[in-house]
C-alpha cells in the first residue's frame, strides 16, 4: 500500500480530486460498472412490493436524486480490500436505504418542505406515510445486512444509536442560538459521519479483510463524512439567494446553526445580537444580514480549513492500511478530495 505522500502525488498526477461526477465515473470504471448496477441492488433489497401506499412513497424518496456517495463508498471499500469480483450490491443498497430512511424521518421531525429541490415526501403524502415509509426502509436495511453480513449487525445497531443520538442533540438545541462547535460536531458525527463509516466498514468487512484494514477504511469513511457535511453547509452560502434565504430562516428558526454561522457568530457580537432578536416582520432582510455577516468574515474559509483537516485525516487512515489495491485507494482519495473541493 502506498504511503500518504505517494497517494497524494498519484491523485494530483491523474487529475482526480475535482468534480464529484468525475470521481464517481472513475469509481464506476474501477468497479467494472458496479455503480450503474446499484438500482439492481436496491431492487433486490426491496424485492416484493411494499405494503399499500408505501410503495409509492418509497419510490418517491429513492427517485429524489442524490449522488449515492454512501453505497459507492461501500463498493470501493470492498474492492480496495481485495474483495471478490462479485460486488456486495445488497449491502451498498442497504447503506442507501438507511440514509433515505433517516431523511424521511428527519423531514417529519423538522417539518421540512423541500428535499433536493422538490417537495418532501411528508408534504406530498403526509407525515404518517412518511414515517411508515422510513420504518419500512429501516426494516429492509436490517434484513439485507442480516442476510448478507450478519456479523455486522452490531455495527448497524451502533450506527443507528449514533443516528438517534445526533438527531436528539439537534432537537434539544432547537430554538437556541447558542449551539457550540462541540454540539455541531456531535450532531454531524451522529447523523452523517456514522453512516459514511458504516458504508466503508461494511464493504471492507464483506471482502473478508483483516480487522485493522476494516477499521482503517471505517475511519476514512468517518472523516470523509464530516468533511461532506461541513462543505454542504459552506455551499449553502453560494446557493440561490431566494432559496437560501428560506433555508437559512428555517434553520435558524429551528435553532439549527451550521458551522459557518457558529464560527461567524463567535467572532461577531453583532451577529449574535441579530440571531437573538430573530427576523421579526422582515424575514428577507434578516436572512440577508445573517448571510452578509457570515460572508464578510473568515468563517467560510475557516470552515473549509476544518473540512480539509478531516480529508487529510481520512487519507492518513488509508495510508495506515498494510494492504490495499493501489488503484482503488487512488479512487478513494479522488472521492475524498472531490467532496472537499465542491464549490471551491
Amino acid at each position: 500500500m502506498a504511503g500518504l505522500p505517494i497517494l497524494e502525488r498519484i491523485a494530483h498526477r491523474d487529475g482526480v480530486g475535482g468534480r464529484i461526477s468525475d470521481a464517481i465515473s472513475a469509481a464506476n470504471r474501477v468497479l467494472d460498472g458496479s455503480v450503474d448496477e446499484l438500482d439492481r441492488g436496491l431492487s433486490q433489497v426491496l424485492s416484493g412490493r411494499a405494503p399499500g401506499r408505501l410503495e409509492q412513497v418509497v419510490r418517491y424518496a429513492l427517485e429524489s436524486g442524490g449522488k449515492r456517495i454512501r453505497p459507492v463508498l461501500c463498493l470501493l471499500a470492498h474492492r480496495a480490500a481485495f474483495g471478490s469480483d462479485e460486488p456486495p450490491l445488497e449491502l451498498a443498497a442497504a447503506c442507501e436505504l438507511l440514509h433515505n430512511s433517516t431523511l424521511l424521518h428527519d423531514d417529519v421531525v423538522d417539518e421540512g418542505q423541500l428535499r433536493r429541490g422538490r417537495k418532501t415526501a411528508r408534504v406530498v403524502f403526509g407525515n404518517a406515510l412518511s414515517v411508515l415509509a422510513g420504518d419500512y426502509l429501516l426494516v429492509r436495511t436490517v434484513d439485507a445486512v442480516t442476510r448478507r453480513a450478519p456479523s455486522r449487525i452490531p455495527d448497524l445497531i451502533e450506527t443507528m444509536d449514533r443516528l438517534v443520538a445526533g438527531e436528539l442533540i439537534q432537537l434539544e438545541h432547537r430554538g437556541s442560538v447558542h449551539t457550540t462547535k462541540s454540539d455541531y460536531f456531535a450532531i454531524v458525527e451522529g447523523k452523517t459521519a456514522s453512516l459514511f463509516r458504516f458504508a466503508a466498514l461494511c464493504g471492507a468487512a464483506a471482502a473478508g479483510a483483516p480487522s485493522e484494514t476494516v477499521e482503517s477504511l471505517a475511519r476514512f469513511g468517518w472523516h470523509v463524512g464530516i468533511c461532506f457535511q461541513i462543505v454542504d453547509d459552506i455551499l449553502d452560502f453560494s446557493a440561490d439567494p431566494a432559496a437560501f434565504g428560506k433555508s437559512l430562516l428555517a434553520d435558524i428558526s429551528e435553532g439549527k446553526l451550521t458551522l459557518p454561522v457558529i464560527l461567524a457568530r463567535d467572532g461577531d457580537p453583532q451577529l449574535l445580537r441579530l440571531l437573538r432578536d430573530g427576523y421579526g416582520d422582515d424575514p428577507g432582510s434578516f436572512a440577508a444580514e445573517v448571510s452578509d455577516a457570515v460572508r464578510r468574515g473568515d468563517a467560510l474559509e475557516l470552515a473549509r480549513d476544518i473540512a480539509a483537516t478531516h480529508t487529510r485525516s481520512g487519507i492518513e487512515a488509508l495510508s495506515s492500511c498494510p494492504r490495499l489495491v493501489p488503484e482503488v485507494a487512488r479512487i478513494l482519495v479522488s472521492v475524498a478530495e472531490s467532496l472537499l473541493m465542491r464549490g471551491a
